[in-house]
Parts: C-alpha cells; structure tokens; sequence
C-alpha cells in the first residue's frame, strides 16, 4: 500500500496518487491509470481472505465491467517482487496474462483508466454537465445492455415474490434501531406494510418477469457514485486505448452474482432513486420512460414504487447505522443522519405514490387541527399541499404568514370571496393531479356546494377522492384558538377566533354517505395525532379500489 501510494513507484511516474477507500478495497488513483486492490476480507457475502481468492476477484471485476465499460477495464496487474525482493508494479502491457513466474506474487490489482473526477456522477449533475439529453442516452444504453444478457430462468429464486418480501423486512430489522432518531414512526409504519403488501398483491406479476426474461446478470450497483461522464473523450495513450465520450457506468458488483442477478427494474428504480435524492426528480421520470421505450418494457412503471422505496431504504438503513459508530468523525455522522432521514422520506414517498395519484383533503372547523394533519400527511407522503388560508392571503397580496388586518377581514372572508378561494383550491387540485402528483388540500369544506367543486374534479380527472375529517370537542378546541392567538406559532396562518368557529358550525353542512372519509380525533399531541392520520390515511388510499 505504501509503494502503490507512492508516485515514484509507478512506471509513468505521475504527479500525485490519491488513495481512496471503500468496505472492500484500497483504490490508488492516479494521473493516467487507477490500481485496485481488494482488502484481505470475509464476510457473508464476499470471501478476499487469501491471495488465490483475491486474484481471482480482480480477474473477475474486469470480465464483469467491461460489459458496461472495456476501454475502462485495461486488465489485471500485480504487485511482485523480484530475485532480489524489490517490490514491482507488473501492469501486464494492460492484458491478462498474467504475472511473469520468475516473480513472486504479492498482491493482485485490477488496472484501470483513471475518470475524469468533475465527471463523477453526483458532481456532475449538480454542476449541470451530466443533463437529461445524457441521462436519455444512458438509459438506451442500458437498456441495449441488458438486452444482451442471457435471461435467467424462470425459476430463478433470488426475483421471486418471496425473496423480495425476505429482503425488504431484513432493511426494516436493520433500521430498527434508527426509530425515533432517523426513522420516524409515522414512516417506519407505512414502510413495514407497504413492502410486503405491494409484493402480494403484485406476486403474480413479479413471478412473470423470469418467464419474459426481465430477470438477468446486471450491473447491481448502478447508482450515481459509479457512473462517469467522459467528455470530451479520453484519448489513446500508450498502454490505453481511448474512452468514448459519454455517461459510463463501472465498479458493478463482481463478488456476488446472487447480488448483481434480478429484475431490470430493481437496475433502473437504483438510478432513477439517486437522481430523484438529488433533487432531480423529472429527470428520474425522463430516465424512467426512456428506458421503458428502448426496452419495451411495458410493467416497468407497475414495479418501481416497490423497487425505488427499497432502494432508499437500503440507503437509509446504512447511512442511519453510520450515526451509531462512534469511530466516525462526529461531522460525518451528523451529515449521514441528515442523509439517513431524506432517504427513508424518499422511500415512504415512493411508496405512497404506489396507489396512483389522488387528492386528500383535509377539512373542519377551525380549531380542530386539520393544518397539524395536513403538515403531518404532507410530511409523510411528500404530496403537494395547497392552504385555503395561503392561497387567500396570496390572491389578496397579502403576507400568507401574517395575521389579516382587521379592516380587511370582513372582504377577505365574505361569502364570495369565499366561493372565490374555493373554486380556486379545486383549480389548483386539478393542475396538480394533472401534472401526475398527488394533492393535499387545508380548508374548512364546511359547505357541500365547495365539496362538490372536488368531486368533480377528482370524477374529470379520473383520481380518487379522500376527505380527512378532522374532530375536536369545542372546549379544547376553543383553547388551543386562544393558545394561538397568545402565542402564534412560526407560519400560523389561520385567523379564525372562537366566534368564527361557532359561525361555522351553525352552517356546517355534513359530509354525505357518498363522501369517501376518515374520521381523526385530533385529541393529544401533534406527534400521536399526525400518527394517527397517516395510519388511517395509508390504509385507504392503499386498499382504495373505484366503486367504493
């Protein structure tokens, strides 16, 4: 390690080398060509505990990657010593021919290009030079690579229905003690029988795959950390021949064909729940159905909700134990329990998306907690949330989180105004379902007449409707309206007084048999209430079938 650290021990004699490392390996990059080294390790899934094992794992890395990436991978290399026990790099002339028997073997490599690092996929996209023109390519290119993989049989074990089922609740074991740090409740309860309940209903469809040979030897580690884009390309040097220009992917996992073997679709939902964490969650989309088009693949989109929540919660689960081990600097685990938190949202929000997309709307008197309700379900599901009291403010140019003026009040809330802000909340609700997201909407709905303006919607677009019904006696009620009034929390945006609330009751006209609705008594903590209404929520929308 400290000769391959060592720029005079390389033959091209470099200006630096950078060693990296990873659970497995040494990496030592340096100007021209990066060496590989596996670390002397065993664990349930990979065995590099002796020299003979290790060889064999760099000579297996370079046939599996240079599927994906062959001017990348230029062979195996070694270090050796000679007669008089110098160390040696032995590079092969970038072949796999093997070590010259005069010397003795010390240590396999495997003997890379080295990439451009401003190329590095997180880099790169956040830097605007990996766009979504590249991104589309990429996914035709894999696409046509997995393509050219024999498909595994039918019943090949690890993409069955019961396989996935193992795996998913094995991340939920291991996350368990994440709940209550990185890990809510509130998420941890949809994800334990979202898993599960997605594979069952689904179990038909995954076993499916095999028999159209969507299951195959892929890349098994396709995420941003091992993509690459090259340009302009890398020209030819001696020992090198050159790299193409474009997104390549490398590093796939060699030690593990049980682990890089699966459906296709667990290979893009990998991608498309990096970009999406990155915050390029169109981009994912584009990625998604370009693949989709070049693949045929017509039940992709029907999979990845499953397979994108598993991916992050795989990434959440390993970044939350990051936080645990106090070998780690107390700035890394910090910046991992930040990481661990945004990855398991992801994955709760892919799992909400599963049922398709649909409104909850979030109604009650004033006083009764249904802003605390909607930030929770927003919160949990990651659906857009629209306020009747925002929305008015802002219609009126008026600071959405400041309290009305009281000589405005009689106009901002008279009864046209009202039907005003209301037709305006089911326009809203009807762009946002319109664009394929999900909607929740913040309003008291206390007249049939403005619910009525949502059936609607929900019946033209073709979405489900759920109204969330939010109950709170008057006497607490009437408390917590005082309570705010004294002391207004950050983003209160509600001006209703406990005389507002008692208008609105003398007009309530009640939800209807025919009006879809959970009941949440919004008595306790904000904490246990918005536990409550995502539980309750969940279990609609994910049992929701039309008709009912």
């Amino acid at each position: 390690m400290r000769a391959l650290a060592d720029p005079g021990f390389h033959a091209d004699r470099p200006r630096s080398v950078v060693h990296l490392q990873t659970h497995l390996s040494h990496v030592f990059v340096a100007d021209r060509f990066t060496y590989k080294m596996k670390k002397p390790v065993r664990f349930s899934f990979a065995d590099f505990s002796d020299v003979e094992r290790r060889r064999l794992a760099c000579a297996e890395e370079v046939r599996l990657n240079r599927r994906l990436c062959p001017t990348v991978y230029l062979g195996t290399a070694a270090i050796v010593r000679d007669a008089r026990g110098r160390l040696q790099l032995d590079v092969g002339l970038g072949s796999d021919a093997g070590v010259d028997p005069a010397r003795e073997l010390v240590e396999p490599l495997v003997r890379m290009r080295t990439l451009p690092t401003a190329g590095m996929g997180h880099h790169a996209l956040a830097s605007g030079r990996l766009d979504r023109r590249r991104l589309l390519d990429f996914a035709r290119v894999l696409a046509a690579f997995h393509s050219s993989l024999h498909p595994e049989p039918v019943d090949s074990p690890g993409a069955g229905p019961d396989a996935l089922v193992r795996r998913w609740q094995a991340v939920l074991d291991d996350a368990r003690t994440l709940v209550g740090s990185t890990l809510d409740e509130a998420r941890r309860a949809v994800l334990s029988d979202f898993g599960p309940r997605f594979v069952a209903r689904h179990a038909a469809l995954v076993r499916g795959r095999a028999a159209r040979g969507r299951v195959r030897e892929g890349h098994g580690d396709l995420h941003l950390g091992n993509l690459c884009l090259v340009s302009p390309a890398l020209p030819e040097i001696d020992g090198a021949p050159s790299v193409p220009e474009g997104l390549v992917a490398f590093d796939c996992i060699e030690f593990s064909r049980d682990l890089r073997t699966g459906d296709v679709a667990a290979e893009v939902a990998f991608l498309a729940m990096d970009l999406e964490a990155d915050g390029f969650a169109a981009d994912a989309a584009a990625f998604i159905d370009a693949y989709a088009d070049a693949s045929g693949d017509t039940d992709l989109a029907r999979l990845l909700p499953f397979f994108v929540a598993f991916r992050s919660l795989v990434r959440g689960m390993v970044l939350g134990l990051e936080t645990l081990d106090d070998a780690i600097e107390t700035e890394e685990r910090t910046r991992a329990a930040g990481r661990s938190r945004a990855h398991f949202a992801l994955a709760a929000r892919a799992a909400w998306r599963s049922p398709g997309t649909l409104i909850l709307v979030c109604c009650g008197l004033s006083g009764s907690g249904k802003s605390t309700v909607a930030a929770a379900l927003a919160d949990a599901s990651g659906f857009e949330i629209v306020s009747s009291d925002e929305l008015r403010k802002r219609r009126a140019g008026l600071d959405p989180n400041a309290a009305v003026p009281v000589d405005a009040r009689s106009t901002l809330y008279a009864p046209d105004a009202r039907r005003v802000t209301y037709a305006a909340l089911a326009a809203a609700a009807a762009a946002i379902v319109g664009a394929g997201r999900s909607a929740i909407l913040d309003a008291t709905f206390n007249r049939a007449d403005d619910r009525a303006l949502l059936a609607a919607v929900a019946r033209e677009r073709g979405v489900p409707l759920l109204f969330v019904e939010c109950r709170l006696d008057d006497e607490r009620a009437v408390a917590r309206i005082e309570e705010r009034a004294r002391r207004p929390a950050p983003g209160a945006r509600s001006d209703a007084d406990a005389a507002v609330r008692r208008a609105q009751a003398s007009e309530h006209e009640a939800l209807r048999a025919d009006e879809p609705r959970i009941v949440i008594d919004t008595t306790g903590t904000v904490e246990a209430t918005g536990l409550r209404a995502v539980e309750a929520a969940w279990r609609w929308c994910r049992d929701f079938t039309p008709g009912e």
